[in-house]
């Protein structure tokens, strides 16, 4: 740039920046002057401010450690202590878990209370046989080979019992409910021998198809019915309980075998002495 000139060709008294250079440099150090004579340096604030006192001093610093150690744990990893701590409270649950299940499975396998009433007096039946039935049929049979009517009656087990089928001829006559002395003889050794099993007896009387018409019978029922009570009361009097027989007669609605026969009617005329097993009829 061209110095100012005053008329005449000299310079006048007055200068500004010689160059454009001195003009920016000028420009850049003007903030930093305003700066300084509007706000104070911080060597002047402190120099201006009273010192605090040395303990005074000391308690700041000891009340901003704790919070500054608490604001950079905010931002640090968990440590140690931390990890072994959540692992301690894991296993303390599962404890927890597994006794809950355990006490669960006692109370749903816990044995019901004892029972403390008295247990029932055991019953002793007197019906029971003293002999197996193998041994009672032996018996019987060995009976009736000593009383030689073997031929006239014969012994089987059936349900419930032992029935010993003795044919007509054996006790009765023909027609008749009157007691032979060949049948008293059997009965005698039956009686004794049935007295000692203790059993209830039932005696069943028995005939065949053909008609009777008799002043004392006049029917098949009659007849059967008073054989079946003739030896009813003969067993009795051998010393059988009358509350343990009974008497029965059947007329000829239960065979044995075929009416169309001879053979077949003198087995249905019959005289069936029941052993049952069984405490009641």
């Amino acid at each position: 740039m061209a110095e100012d000139r005053a008329p005449g060709g000299k310079p006048s008294g007055k200068s500004g920046p010689a160059s454009l250079d001195d003009f920016v440099q000028a420009l850049e150090k003007l903030p930093e002057e305003i700066s300084q004579e509007e706000v104070p340096s911080e060597k002047t604030a402190e120099a201006a401010a009273p010192a605090p006192e040395p303990g005074a001093r000391r308690r700041e610093r000891r009340h901003a450690q704790p919070r500054l150690a608490a604001a950079e744990n905010r931002f640090l990893p968990p440590s140690d202590a931390e990890t072994w701590m959540v692992s301690y409270m894991d296993l303390v649950t599962l404890l927890l878990s597994i006794f809950i299940v355990m006490v669960s499975l006692r109370e749903i396998t816990a044995e019901p209370p004892a029972d403390t009433r008295p247990a029932p007096q055991a019953v002793v039946s007197l019906a029971l046989p003293p002999k197996p039935a193998d041994t009672a049929l032996a018996e019987i049979r060995d009976i009736l080979k000593r009383s030689a009517t073997e031929h006239l009656a014969d012994v089987v087990p059936k349900e419930g019992g032992i029935s010993l089928r003795i044919k007509e001829n054996a006790l009765f006559p023909s027609g008749e409910a009157d007691l032979t002395d060949k049948g008293r003889g059997l009965l005698d050794n039956l009686g004794r021998f049935l007295a000692a099993m203790d059993k209830l007896i039932s005696v069943e009387g028995h005939t065949d198809d053909v008609p009777i018409s008799l002043p004392r019978f006049p029917s098949n029922w009659e007849l059967s019915s008073a054989r079946a009570d003739r030896v009813v009361r003969y067993l009795v009097s051998q010393g059988i309980p009358p509350a343990r027989l009974r008497a029965i007669g059947y007329a000829d609605t239960r065979p044995q075998a075929s009416n169309e026969t001879d053979e077949g009617r003198a087995l249905n005329r019959r005289v069936n002495i029941v052993i049952h097993d069984s405490s009641d009829f």
